[in-house]
């Protein structure tokens, strides 16, 4: 048994996945950088084939996030990063005892399994399930925990300048286990499961009681309910979903180029690590204070800022040549693409509501982690052909006046019941 808590148990939610993608994203996606050339090294293969073996977490988070989002309507999230935690913490267990290339791509696949539970967002739809009015906040702080978690690539390239990548990736297995396993046994699916209402509202009943309670989850009068199968047939899901994967496009490219691209203008390795780490300060910021302002401001209107900004970062990004080009890319980023899939998550829930949020977002990861094997992969191709990103990183930013076009047509689907405090549309 639970004790009843004092605060809202959403926020523990909220936190505790802040901290698990602090963990997970800056020790485990980042993180791999740091570890790239000491794996190829070790097991004397070309950087083509380990590129493959690492993308695998992404290939199968395309595969997977749609079968995740049925298992987690279904079952919540605690036992999905259970096994999240586990999968990804084996799966680089038998990295390290591996010797051959097969091995490696074995261990890579298992580890796969649980990349794609953590890369499909379960984080955004649990929020959108414990909050309606302070959506946008509770989000906004599951998503900044990714922007903490850059200071984590330094110490994993620290750990294998002082051992090497087993040692370092097998105290990076027991970080995991030390932040997975109690951040996601915080976790719970539905507020009503508990005798809870979204937002800490006053549960129906006097005679409501703390924990788990077997409920289902009822609609406020305030709320929208509308089912995948109605979702799917909506233009407002298909044109939301369309402008962020274009402008993802781009983002997914800066990503993994950003430091070859800026080197290949005439900066310095050392330049290009500073930018990166300036912006994701300024973006840690900025994606608390908006998840707070769209609660109470229009978000489609701030999705089209967000992506209008996006696109003047990579059009200043695409033709950097000088030191002071850097400062207005960094100030862009302000709103880059942690805020707009903050945005996006939570004008979808308030679209669509809470009972079928988990299948209808995985759409939109879907077409995310599919724009960030896409985006890098023409930027190489075009870099091969040209022998410059400029042309690229050019186009991406053109493409995003399609996006600000294809998100101004969105409109609130006319089935939902009309939406309360902190919607958007």
């Amino acid at each position: 048994m639970l004790p009843k808590p004092r605060v809202y148990y959403g926020w523990y939610i909220a936190w505790s996945y802040f901290f698990m993608n602090f963990y997970w994203g800056g020790a485990l996606l980042a993180g791999f950088s740091a570890l790239f050339i000491p794996i190829k090294e070790s097991f004397g293969l070309t950087a083509t084939l380990i590129a493959v073996a690492i993308s695998l977490r992404y290939g199968m988070a395309v595969i997977g996030s749609p079968v995740v989002r049925y298992l987690f309507d279904r079952h919540g999230p605690r036992s999905l990063m259970l096994f999240a935690t586990f999968a990804t913490g084996g799966g680089l267990l038998l990295l390290i005892i591996s010797q051959s290339t097969l091995m490696l791509f074995i261990s890579f696949a298992i580890a796969s399994v649980g990349f794609a539970i953590y890369i499909a967002g379960t984080g955004p739809a649990v929020a959108a399930n414990w909050f309606v009015r302070q959506r946008g906040r509770a989000i906004g702080i599951v998503l900044a925990g990714g922007g903490f978690g850059g200071p984590l690539v330094s110490m994993v390239v620290w750990l294998e300048g002082q051992w090497d990548w087993r040692t370092a990736l097998a105290i990076i297995i027991a970080g995991l286990m030390i932040v997975g396993i109690p951040g996601s046994l915080i976790l719970r699916h539905k507020p009503e499961q508990y005798g809870l209402r979204p937002d800490g509202d006053q549960p129906q009943g006097a005679d409501v009681k703390w924990p788990e309670r077997p409920a289902t989850m009822v609609p406020s009068a305030t709320e929208s309910s509308i089912s995948v199968a109605q979702a799917l047939k909506t233009p407002a899901l298909w044109l939301t979903v369309s402008g962020f994967v274009i402008v993802s496009l781009g983002s997914g490219a800066i990503n993994l180029l950003f430091i070859p691209h800026l080197v290949d203008q005439g900066f310095s390795p050392t330049t290009a690590g500073w930018t990166f780490a300036a912006m994701g300060a300024i973006n840690i910021g900025t994606t608390l204070m908006v998840g707070w302002v769209s609660d109470v401001v229009d978000r489609r209107s701030l999705i089209i800022a967000s992506y209008l900004m996006q696109g003047g970062r990579l059009a200043i990004f695409a033709f950097a040549t000088e030191l002071w080009h850097l400062v207005p890319f960094v100030i862009l980023f302000a709103l880059g693409p942690r805020v707009s899939l903050l945005l996006v998550s939570s004008l979808l829930a308030d679209y669509f509501g809470r009972p079928d949020f988990g299948k209808i977002q995985s759409v939109l990861f879907s077409g995310l982690t599919a724009a960030n094997v896409v985006g890098p992969v023409v930027a190489g191709a075009v870099h091969d052909i040209t022998g410059s990103y400029t042309l690229i990183f050019a186009g991406y930013a053109s493409s995003v006046v399609i996006a600000v076009l294809v998100t101004a047509l969105v409109n609130r689907p006319r089935q939902e019941i009309p939406a309360g405090a902190g919607s958007a549309g």
